[in-house]
């Protein structure tokens, strides 16, 4: 078995503009284990997962999130585990819709056997920065969940995903609430804001006045950058009806408009 990695080697670290300092490395099969140091009140954007999650001494689970989650301050260190939409609920055996966007003692959800195994694995991460029987919270693939978070990325609507998987859209429905905790329309929301989202990165850029018509291919000239999208341009890649329509949506699952994320990234 390969052994888990250490959060010194994590895909993802930083510092801050609060000065606090956040780290996150994979744990494999869906679950990404991170660290977050002196954190302040902050707006999280929804992203479909559950944590599993090491505050001092207690233990919490953060439910699948559809909408954008305001936090508190926190000194000190917070440790997780964040597992991939439609994973959680398999290895911890619970229902997903009944803790949707909300948090809650592990043991009131799991059990508390289940819930000390787990609590073991997040110390371990704590105290070595490496999660030695972590295989304890990892999951066989499950071939029809795949289905559905590669199709949501793309945008397909339920009718083709139940086509797909052999079921009717009411099964589809049933059965993801009782994986992921909420309905297929909810994941293609969350995909599509954070698609959204990607396209407004640093980098990559976008407008506030007139609309791009093409994009430039970074290997065709290394001269010049990435074209900036306007944000018109980036309803329209992301798949959204419109601007106000992707304006609706970033209210809900950032907490932000596009103008606000823009002006803070500007």
């Amino acid at each position: 078995m390969t052994p888990p990695p250490v959060l010194l080697t994590a895909r993802r670290a930083g510092v801050r503009e609060d000065g606090g300092v956040y780290t996150e490395g994979s744990l494999g099969c869906g679950r990404t284990a991170w660290r977050s140091r002196d954190a302040v009140a902050t707006i999280i954007p929804a992203d479909g997962c559950i944590d599993v999650i090491l505050r001092g001494d207690d233990v919490h689970l953060a439910g699948p999130s559809t909408v954008c989650i305001p936090t508190s301050p926190d000194v000190g260190e917070t440790i997780g585990i964040r597992f991939a939409p439609g994973l959680a609920a398999r290895v911890l055996r619970f229902n997903p819709a009944e803790v949707r966007d909300l948090a809650a003692p592990l043991r009131d959800v799991v059990g508390v056997t289940r819930a000390a195994e787990v609590a073991r694995v997040l110390r371990a991460l704590r105290s070595f920065g490496a999660a030695p029987g972590s295989d304890l919270l990892a999951s066989p693939v499950d071939g029809w969940a795949g289905v559905a978070r590669r199709a949501a990325a793309t945008g397909a609507g339920a009718a083709q995903v139940a086509g797909e998987i052999g079921w009717s859209t009411r099964h589809l429905r049933r059965r993801m609430l009782a994986t992921f905790g909420y309905g297929y329309g909810a994941l293609v929301r969350v995909a599509r804001m954070r698609r959204a989202l990607s396209l407004m990165k640093p980098g990559r850029g976008f407008l506030a006045g007139p609309a791009t018509t093409h994009w430039l291919s970074r290997a065709a000239t290394k001269e010049q950058p990435e074209p900036q999208l306007a944000l018109a341009d980036v309803a329209h890649v992301a798949g959204y009806a419109d601007q106000a329509h992707m304006t609706r949506d970033f209210r809900l699952l950032v907490g932000r408009t596009p103008a606000q994320v823009a002006g803070s990234q500007a």
